[in-house]
C-alpha cells in the first residue's frame, strides 16, 4: 500500500511512471561497504566505510548539507556505490549476493512491483512486506518515528505476549529503552515520539491500555476549512477510525485488522513500558 502511494507521488512529481519500489535498511550499505572497502568522497573531504557510515550521512544531512538540498550526499554515493559494486572481485559479488539473499528473508528488503508476475513472486517469497492474510491469531508491532530525528538507532524495543486460549484474553507489553543523551551527535541526543500500531485479528475487542503517552499535538493548519485536496484512501482510512477517549487509544482497520494506535514519547536515557490489552473470540493456538 505504501509502495503503491510512492508511486503515485512520484509520477505527479517526475511525470512518468516507475515499474516498482525496492526498500532497505540503511545497514544493508554499511554490511556492503564492509565487503567491497570503503568509498572516497573528497568533495566532501569524506571516506566512507561500514564504521562511520551511518552517523557521517545523518550529520551532512541534518547539520552540513545544503538546506535546499540536504540529502544531495546520497544522491552522489549512490553512483559511486554502484561503481565500487561493478569493479569488486567475483568472490566479493558472491558475499554481497548472500548479504542480500539473507537481507530479503529477514525483510531487511521489501520490494513491491507492478508486474503481477514479479509481483506474485514477491508476495510468495515473503519479500512484500503484505500483512499475512490467515485464520489463525495474528499479532504485528510497527513504530513510526515522528519528528524523533535518527533517535530510532539508539532505542531498544522488546515485547512481551501473554495469551489465555480459554477465554482469548491477550496482552501485550512494549518496553522501548532511549539510550540516546551522550552522544556526540546531537541527532540521536533528541527526545523520541513514536507512533505505536498493533494490528490484530479483525474481530478483537479492545479491553485496555496503560503507560502510553497523551500528547496534545494539533494540526499546524485546520485542514477543515482549507483547499487542500484529501487523499481517498487516507480519508476512508480515518473515517473508519475512532479514539477512545479514555485511554487515548485510536482503533482502526486496516488490511483485513484490526488496529490499536497510540503514543509512546520517550526521552534519552529513559525506559518506558506500554501494556495493551484486547480480547480475540475463539481465539486458537496458531500465531502468526
Amino acid at each position: 500500500t505504501s509502495a503503491r502511494k510512492i508511486s503515485t507521488f512520484f509520477k505527479k512529481e517526475a511525470g512518468y511512471d516507475i515499474d516498482g519500489v525496492i526498500t532497505f535498511s540503511p545497514q544493508i550499505v554499511a554490511r556492503i561497504l564492509d565487503i567491497v572497502g570503503p568509498i572516497e568522497m573528497p568533495e566532501y573531504s569524506l571516506i566512507l566505510d561500514s564504521n562511520n557510515l551511518l552517523p557521517t550521512l545523518q550529520e551532512e544531512v541534518e547539520y552540513n548539507g545544503d538546506r535546499k538540498q540536504p540529502k544531495q550526499i546520497i544522491m552522489d554515493l549512490a553512483p559511486r556505490m554502484l561503481e565500487k559494486l561493478y569493479s569488486a572481485e567475483s568472490g566479493k559479488w558472491l558475499e554481497v549476493f548472500n548479504l542480500l539473499v539473507a537481507s530479503m528473508e529477514q525483510k531487511d528488503i521489501l520490494m513491491y512491483f507492478r508486474d503481477l508476475n514479479l509481483q506474485s513472486f514477491s508476495v510468495d517469497k515473503g519479500f512484500s512486506g503484505q500483512v499475512a492474510n490467515t485464520d489463525s491469531d495474528y499479532l504485528m508491532v510497527t513504530f513510526t518515528n515522528v519528528k524523533g530525528s535518527k533517535t530510532d538507532l539508539v532505542i531498544d524495543s522488546s515485547l512481551k505476549l501473554w495469551t489465555e486460549s480459554e477465554n482469548g484474553k491477550h496482552k501485550v507489553s512494549i518496553t522501548r529503552t532511549h539510550n540516546g543523551g551522550n552522544s556526540e551527535y546531537g541527532f540521536y541526543n533528541k527526545q523520541s515520539p513514536t507512533y505505536v500500531r498493533v494490528l490484530v485479528p479483525d474481530n478483537a475487542e479492545f479491553t485496555g491500555l496503560t503507560g502510553n503517552s497523551r500528547p496534545n499535538f494539533k494540526p499546524l493548519i485546520d485542514y477543515t476549512n482549507s483547499e487542500f485536496k484529501k487523499d481517498d484512501d487516507l480519508a476512508k482510512f480515518e473515517e473508519e477510525s475512532y479514539t477512545d477517549q479514555e485511554t487515548g487509544v485510536t482503533i482502526y482497520k486496516e488490511a483485513g485488522k484490526t488496529e490499536f494506535g497510540f503514543w509512546m514519547i520517550i526521552n534519552p536515557g529513559e525506559t518506558k513500558t506500554v501494556d495493551l490489552e484486547y480480547a480475540v473470540p475463539s481465539s486458537g493456538d496458531d500465531y502468526q
